[in-house]
């Protein structure tokens, strides 16, 4: 799976495509959200556990925004209800909120 991402570099955000190296028919029971490949950051997993997707928080608001025609409010509010909390088992994909240290 290819993704285009975005980098921090010289207080610019800089687009760049990476290859995930995620192969998501070798991830058994690894849960996709439908509809959000564009907050897809990676793969990850705890020593013996099994791979599972990562999304970005904050990715994942801006698609609800674009996609959805939502506000920052709303989209965060409906992520916090209906994404940040979802339990779906063992496969349930892995969320992260972006960080941006000061220098």
């Amino acid at each position: 799976m290819r993704a285009t991402f975005e980098n921090r570099g010289n207080s610019e955000w800089l687009p760049f495509d990476i290859d995930l190296g995620v192969n998501l028919e070798e991830m058994e029971g690894a849960v996709a959200l439908d509809g959000l490949d564009g907050a897809l950051v990676g793969a990850g997993n705890q020593y013996t556990k099994r791979p599972l997707l990562v999304y970005s928080a904050q990715k994942i608001v801006a698609i609800l925004m674009e996609r959805d025609g939502m506000t920052d409010e709303e989209a965060w509010e409906f992520f916090s209800h209906n994404i940040e909390g979802l339990w779906v088992g063992e496969g349930t994909p892995i969320i992260i909120h972006d960080v941006v240290f000061d220098s």
